[in-house]
């Protein structure tokens, strides 16, 4: 955020959400079976998943940021959306699904969780979309760590193998350590262009001494051009002399 997307660096409390949120996942890596068995092995899919979120979140929310649309949420939507149509075809030409178009028969059942589930693609891609807009990269990660605490319960609730007591407590601080982040406010310019602008007006200003003199200087040409030119005219010549001066 600080460096690709013009953000202040995080005050204490979040500096210290964003350390729960490490040791947090730090704890469940050590309390974890495969970790145990495997070491470092068993998280690297992870580890690439990681650095690939990472990425994705800031380098992408810093394109897609300077892009203008005539609707912000709909235009990235649409043309993320797009985007993603032709590995999709890609993919199906190269498992030979077009070959299976000829004999595929789909029934109102089918339809229907076809419809449903364009619907929940299409309000899962709006919603994404539309809060990344309104929060920072990290705050919008942090959002999805939230998420997934609920598919960490539909993991407990349905299959057996689950994190332990401790894993889980080491998600609860996480999930705990993220709701207590705050989003770094925008970097502004204003402050440091007028103290600049103040200082180089400062500068070029010419110092007491000089505008002593420069007074001074005037005063004694008026007195003069009183004693040469008395009436309208010497007033006028006056507050030539000074208006130059």
């Amino acid at each position: 955020d600080w460096l690709l997307l013009g953000r202040e660096l995080p005050s204490w409390r979040s500096t210290l959400a964003l350390v729960g949120v490490v040791a947090g996942a730090a704890g469940y890596v050590a309390a974890d079976s495969q970790f145990a068995l495997q070491g470092v092995r068993a998280y690297a899919w992870v580890t690439l998943n990681l650095a690939s979120i990472a990425f994705e979140m800031t380098y992408g929310k810093m394109i897609t940021s300077n892009v203008l649309f005539a609707s912000k949420t709909w235009g990235q939507m649409l043309y993320t959306n797009a985007l993603s149509l032709p590995p999709m075809l890609f993919l199906a030409v190269s498992t030979g699904e077009q070959h299976q178009l000829g004999s595929l028969t789909v029934g109102a059942l089918g339809m229907s969780w076809l419809v449903l589930s364009c619907f929940l693609g299409f309000g899962i891609s709006f919603a994404g979309w539309n809060c990344r807009a309104r929060i920072s990269a990290t705050a919008y990660t942090l959002v999805g760590v939230i998420c997934k605490f609920l598919s960490v319960l539909l993991n407990i609730l349905i299959w057996d193998k689950h994190a332990s007591l401790v894993g889980l407590s080491m998600l609860s601080l996480c999930l705990m350590a993220s709701a207590m982040y705050q989003q770094a406010p925008l970097r502004t310019d204003d402050t440091k262009n007028e103290s600049a602008s103040l200082t180089g007006a400062a500068a070029a200003a010419p110092p007491p001494e000089k505008l002593g003199m420069q007074s001074e200087a005037a005063q004694a040409s008026s007195e003069d051009c009183r004693q040469r030119c008395p009436g309208r005219q010497a007033d006028e010549i006056e507050g030539k002399q000074l208006l130059s001066a």
